[in-house]
């Protein structure tokens, strides 16, 4: 018979700790148990997580928002009764309450490293200390210590001896530094010392690629943590040519923080030949907060779905907001594609006037109006750039890498050096500049199936501007309140806003076949099917393989020009 283990089961991580529930009140009606919620019953209480017990009863569980004080509490919703209890443990409320922590001085730091070489637990190194110190406030928390030993295992733990490949990339760094004659040729830009376990940056680029940034005033930088070399993290830069996104810049970079990316920061200013007006990225502070210091005078934009997403997770916190979060959704949406700064204010106000109307929590309002509606983060509408304000055009670069490779492997830096000379030099440049500008096919179709219905198009006299009315809008009669209610920047409700933005859509010529438009697509600076169905219902365009399309002749009205 096999001899019976000794050894102790390991045991379960994660799980939540039990405690004993007490029934404080019972209502009748959940009507009932709602006023006393909001009037009450909430404060100082955060969500911490619900299920659905075995009898079919929804149970909710809060916790106190306050550090200090363990205070929890439950709220029981019957399955087949129309009624609500509430539940609490044996713990005062204290939403005041705080933990004080010990000031960890240089002294203090020394003496639980003298405890920690000689090879003290955490438990036992607060125990001596408490022995030594008169004053127990002064003496750091388990937590604290935990943490202090953490930090000395990993720096004990870190190689003291350069490896062959640290020696590789120093020489790399090297003898790649000056610029090469040759303008397709890949160097590096810049860089800064490189550590394996310190903070560093490294640049990529060529010449020509660099030619076509430093007169451009966009700047379009991101970085994916998932998408790393060796633990460290890579960033691409890049800008406009046309409706065309140009990567300039590949980047490796040791984390995401102010120190490194402060240093790629100042190394892509130094080549800008023209000051940068627009820089695009993520909501991440280091990169917030070195685009405030090396571009002070530059817009910052950002993403409307990273917005979105932000105040999605706010909400999510607040237990009577999680109803409206498709509202707010949806809202944020259409605030995205305000045309002017003026609009974008107005309207931006008067959803946050119907969202306290829906019942949505202050503290959610409060986030979105500190945080997205004052400057430097209020820049996330199309009507603040002349270039796209998504991420959509990086992101396409970041999945075309990894389709082929995932760059998350233990690869050599040999191999990575040969990765990175050919996603320059062929995907960047060459394959760049085989890109076609030529309207894509499917808007012809598109454009020919509003010749079949007629779509009315009225111009604006003496300008090469025209008006379309949108789908939802119908048949409706141009005129020039029309314009002027597209633009406005006055609205007494969110929801005028969100009609009259999309009820007339304003087209300007911008090149011989091209116009721009104020749709949602042609917000977004991409081509659209309105800006082609007026090219070739002026004859400066025509449907392919199509004799003949129907459609309605350009009427003209006399509008002042904007």
């Amino acid at each position: 018979m096999a001899e019976k283990s000794t050894k102790k089961p390991n045991k379960r991580t994660g799980r939540r700790p039990k405690f004993e529930y007490k029934e404080i009140r019972k209502f009748e009606s959940f009507e009932a148990f709602e006023g006393w919620w909001k009037a009450e019953g909430s404060e100082g209480l955060e969500r911490d997580h619900s299920y659905r017990n075995s009898e079919g009863e929804e149970v909710e569980y809060f916790r106190c928002s306050s550090r200090g004080c363990g205070f929890r509490a439950k709220v029981v919703y019957s399955a087949y009764e129309p009624t609500v209890s509430y539940h609490t443990i044996d713990v005062p409320h204290n939403p005041d309450a705080h933990v004080a922590t010990a000031k960890l001085t240089n002294a203090l730091k020394r003496r639980v490293k003298e405890l920690f070489d000689e090879e003290f637990q955490p438990k036992k190194i607060r125990e001596t200390l408490l022995e030594e110190t008169e004053d127990p406030s002064k003496v750091p928390s388990i937590n604290q210590i935990h943490m202090i030993c953490k930090r000395l295992k990993t720096e004990a733990a870190k190689p003291t001896l350069i490896t062959l490949e640290d020696l590789e990339i120093i020489n790399h760094i090297a003898e790649n530094s000056k610029e090469p004659a040759d303008e397709n040729a890949v160097f590096v830009v810049g860089s800064t010392p490189y550590k394996r376990h310190g903070d560093f940056c490294i640049v990529w680029s060529t010449k020509s690629l660099i030619k076509i940034q430093s007169e451009s005033e966009f700047l379009a930088i991101n970085g994916v943590p998932h998408l790393t070399w060796q633990s460290h993290v890579m960033l691409f830069a890049g800008t406009y040519v046309g409706n065309v996104f140009r990567p300039v810049y590949l980047a490796l970079v040791s984390r995401i923080h102010k120190n490194p990316i402060s240093e790629l920061f100042k190394i892509l200013a130094a080549k800008q030949s023209s000051p940068l007006k627009f820089v695009q990225s993520d909501i991440s502070p280091a990169i917030t907060e070195c685009c405030q210091e090396v571009f002070p005078e530059a817009r910052r934009l950002h993403d409307v779905r990273e917005v979105s997403k932000d105040v999605e997770a706010k909400v999510n916190k607040s237990a009577e907001s999680v109803e409206h979060i498709e509202a707010i959704r949806r809202d944020i949406a259409t605030l995205g594609f305000a045309l002017t700064d003026e609009q974008f204010s107005n309207a931006s106000a008067k959803a946050v006037d119907r969202w306290r109307e829906l019942g949505v929590a202050e503290p959610v309002l409060d986030h979105f109006t500190t945080s997205w509606l004052s400057s430097p983060n209020c820049y996330w509408y199309q009507g603040a750039s002349p270039f796209p304000v998504t991420c959509e055009a990086l992101e396409s670069e970041f999945h075309a890498i990894k389709r082929v490779h995932s760059l998350r492997e233990k690869m050599k830096f040999e191999f990575f050096n040969k990765w990175l000379q050919k996603t320059i030099q062929v995907d960047w440049i060459e394959e760049k500049d085989a890109i076609s500008t030529e309207i894509p096919q499917p808007l012809y179709s598109e454009a020919y199936s509003l010749s079949l219905y007629g779509r009315s198009i009225t111009g604006i006299e003496g300008t090469d501007e025209y008006l379309m009315p949108s789908e939802s809008a119908g048949k409706i009669k141009i005129e020039e309140r029309l314009i002027d209610s597209l633009y406005s920047s006055t609205y007494k409700t969110f929801e005028d806003y969100a009609k009259t933005r999309f009820q007339v859509y304003h087209l300007r010529k911008t090149g011989p076949k091209t116009f721009s438009c104020t749709c949602k697509f042609g917000s977004m600076k991409k081509p659209c099917k309105h800006a082609v169905y007026l090219a070739c219902s002026l004859q400066l365009d025509s449907y392919p393989e199509v004799d003949a399309a129907p459609g309605r002749g350009v009427e003209v009205i006399r509008v002042e020009p904007r």
